[in-house]
């Protein structure tokens, strides 16, 4: 809690006369809601599917906008990284042996991390998990047709559904 009186609102101080128009907060980065998907360029496999599911999940919350695109490109990119390293471990296995007989691990298991770490933290950001949803404030219940209705369980299987299938 901030130390003396509280801040009194902007309305407050236009209404009281002591509101400084130098001090007004102009927010020209309001980007509108896309309702439909851009396309995404060609890359490396698995990359698309993560990508649509991503603005799907997005883009039915009402959180996609043009600003997010770049962002939600580069985790699935990372999400296509992790994929292909995933199948080389797969293939190759997790030790690799030299021909002096000298193991070490694969390199593909830092990558798959290292890509995994990246894609956790993207769906953190946008709360396309189920944790990070859960800090993202949503309106209260509301009635209808005398049911209670959750909008954040609606929102949660609108991503599990994107995000899982």
């Amino acid at each position: 809690m901030p130390a003396g009186r509280p801040r009194k609102s902007i309305a407050e101080k236009k209404a009281s006369g002591t509101f400084r128009k130098d001090r007004e907060v102009n927010n020209p980065l309001v980007w509108e809601s896309l309702t439909e998907i851009p396309e995404m360029e060609e890359t490396i496999e698995g990359a698309k599917e993560y990508y649509k599911h991503a603005c799907e999940a997005l883009r039915d919350t009402g959180q996609l906008c043009r600003a997010f695109i770049p962002s939600i490109e580069r985790a699935a990119f990372w999400y296509g990284l992790f994929l292909r390293a995933s199948k080389e471990v797969e293939t190759n296995g997790v030790v690799q042996t030299a021909k002096s007989g000298y193991s070490s691990q694969s390199p593909h298991v830092n990558i798959m991390a290292m890509c995994h770490k990246n894609v956790i933290e993207f769906e953190n950001q946008f709360g396309l998990n189920l944790v990070s949803s859960q800090k993202i404030e949503m309106p209260r219940r509301v009635r209808s047709s005398g049911l209670l209705r959750d909008p954040i369980d609606e929102i949660r299987k609108l991503r599990e559904d994107a995000l899982f299938d």
